[in-house]
């Protein structure tokens, strides 16, 4: 049968073999998987509620600790430090009860301590795992190994494509740690990978401080001068305002293309550390395309304190072939504290060879028993000027918790032709409703008012979610209004128990215009972001299934298909097909 005929609209033999697929991969044994709830923990703990909002190596450095949830007693400070979950007065407050009183032995006891709170550690412990006291890690005799492979299958009209991806990596003792990662993508003709990443990690003994080769993260700041990866792009909750530099890490991702390519090393002393690195971006590029290879060298130094922690960067960047006038120099002053329950920050940057001056500034806040606030300004240079705030309230039975965010940003070169400066205004309410045990409603709205191109765009969302052990349910509706009136609906359902869990969604979308196109995120298999555009007339179907064969092997099946049978002829669109399967084995 070929393509086109599998994807004729009277065609039903794709959505047979995704079921055919679906109901083979239902009777392997499987144990009881807690990942119902991953996407949603995440979202949470990040402060968004879309998870379009997510950045996709985020999204998959979280679903890491995750599934491997960071040891909160065992693990030193430098490494939580490079987690990113928490800030560094929370940091010093957890190490200086450590030292007083011993380990933390329960969620209760680590939301007493200052910085925490109940509603925090609700947030953080998918991630964490209380253990005992014990031999840091990097003083313990261990070996772990973690392997995962991944082969997906792609057809449309057009024909038929293959991809896989291959994660490895190795730590040992705690302190040295190899990891390899490489991926063929859909669209490229030879069989070899041609996107990878490799790293390897050494730390020293006694906290004095790691050296990195390879690819690596390096986070600093607020995100102004270096920030390798940024994530959560809509402000929509004070939990989404202050960011939390985490250093130099090393990678293990499936494409890495966000990483830094080098070597990096920190060394601390007391209260102190310095970073040094020299990165060359364009490095891997440069073998397949022959773009040409900068050099980035940096230096990073901080002060940790009791309140918070206060630090200085500079770094350049030297194309190739290039004159001093070339070279961008960037030097920036950044902090954070949190004084008397309040936590302010901010970082302020300086290019040298444009005598530009960006800078951020924020502060979260409790303005009262149930309700946060937090604000942020943002100038950077002649590109944007912006003033956020936002708020979180709720109710004392937790029955109703709001969110919402104002968002100005005033542009002074214009985005369109006809006018001297641009300015767009974007706003958020999120209500989410408990109607009892099970039942919970959450309903987003989301208006943006602009000077240039389609100049209102609002979006309205609804979930009606059901939750009851073993099974949950969910029915959303979404509404867009910019060129024309576009809708999409679909309806979800997962099951879990000790044998299986399984995940089916089916939805309908009606969108005419590009400018009305309606993201929506899709579950898929650990490490894959999907978030695709709907735009079209027509109807999608998508299964998971999960299992764990045993207690260090999972597999993962996704089957989906996409089909367009409402267009008229003249715009008939092709269907489309996906198939994945995803091992993970840790020994």
């Amino acid at each position: 049968m070929m393509a086109r005929d599998i994807f004729d609209e009277n065609s039903y033999a794709m959505p047979r073999i995704m079921l055919m697929c679906v109901l083979v991969m239902s009777i392997l044994p499987a144990v009881h998987a807690q990942e119902r709830n991953v996407i949603e923990d995440i979202m949470h703990f990040l402060g968004v509620d879309s998870p379009q909002d997510l950045d996709e190596y985020e999204m998959e450095r979280l679903s890491e600790f995750h599934s491997a949830p960071v040891k909160l007693n065992r693990t030193s400070e430098s490494v939580l430090r490079a987690t990113g979950l928490f800030s560094q007065y929370q940091l010093a407050v957890l190490s200086d009860y450590k030292a007083r009183h011993g380990a933390v032995m329960s969620l209760a006891e680590l939301a007493e301590l200052d910085g925490f709170g109940q509603d925090f550690v609700s947030k953080l412990a998918p991630f964490i795992f209380i253990d005992q006291e014990g031999a840091l890690d990097g003083q313990q005799s261990s070996f772990r190994n973690d392997l995962h492979l991944r082969t997906c299958y792609k057809m449309n009209s057009d024909g038929h494509y293959g991809s896989y991806a291959v994660k490895y990596r190795l730590q040992s003792d705690g302190r040295c740690q190899f990891s390899l990662s490489c991926s063929r993508p859909y669209d490229i003709k030879m069989w070899y990978p041609s996107i990878y990443s490799t790293s390897f990690l050494w730390r020293f003994r006694g906290e004095r401080g790691s050296i990195v080769f390879g690819d690596f993260n390096a986070r600093f700041g607020q995100g102004l001068a270096l920030w390798n990866n940024i994530f959560v792009t809509a402000l929509t909750s004070p939990d989404s305002f202050m960011k939390k530099p985490s250093g130099i890490s090393p990678v293990w991702s499936y494409t890495g293309s966000s990483s830094l390519t080098g070597i990096a090393a920190d060394v601390r002393a007391g209260p102190w550390s310095v970073c040094v690195m020299a990165a060359f971006p364009g490095l891997k590029a440069a073998f397949t395309t022959h773009e040409k290879m900068k050099f980035m060298p940096a230096v990073n130094v901080s002060w940790y304190g009791r309140s918070g922690h206060a630090a200085i960067t500079n770094v350049a960047t030297f194309p190739a072939m290039a004159s001093l006038t070339d070279i961008d120099v960037r030097t920036s002053l950044d902090c954070a504290f949190c004084i008397n329950g309040i936590n302010v920050f901010g970082e302020m940057v300086y290019g040298w060879n444009d005598s530009m001056l960006s800078a951020v500034a924020g502060s979260r806040f409790r303005t009262g028993e149930r309700h946060d606030m937090a604000v942020l300004l943002k100038h950077l240079h002649n590109d944007q000027t912006m003033l956020a705030a936002s708020g979180t309230w709720m109710t004392g039975e937790r029955k109703h918790t709001c969110n919402w965010s104002v968002e100005t940003s005033y542009y002074p070169i214009s985005k369109d032709i006809d006018d001297s400066c641009s300015a767009q205004l974007k706003s958020v309410l999120a209500w989410r409703m408990t109607f009892s045990r099970y039942f919970h409603m959450k309903v987003r709205l989301n208006e943006r008012v602009r000077t240039w191109g389609r100049p209102f765009r609002t979006d309205v969302r609804t979930d009606l979610s059901y939750d009851h052990g073993e099974f949950a349910a969910n029915l959303r509706l979404n509404f867009v209004s910019c060129s024309r009136v576009a809708f999409l609906a679909y309806v979800e359902a997962e099951y879990e128990r000790d044998r299986i869990s399984f995940h089916l969604r089916q939805g309908v979308f009606y969108v005419d215009e590009w400018d009305d196109r309606i993201y929506v995120y899709e579950h898929d298999v650990p490490g894959a972001f999907n978030a695709p555009a709907m735009y079209g007339r027509g109807v999608w179907t998508s299964a998971v299934v999960r299992t764990r064969l045993t207690q260090d092997m999972r597999l993962y099946l996704r089957a989906s298909y996409t089909g367009y049978p409402f267009m008229s002829q003249k715009n008939k669109k092709p269907g489309k097909a996906e198939l994945k399967f995803q091992m993970q084995y840790r020994f």
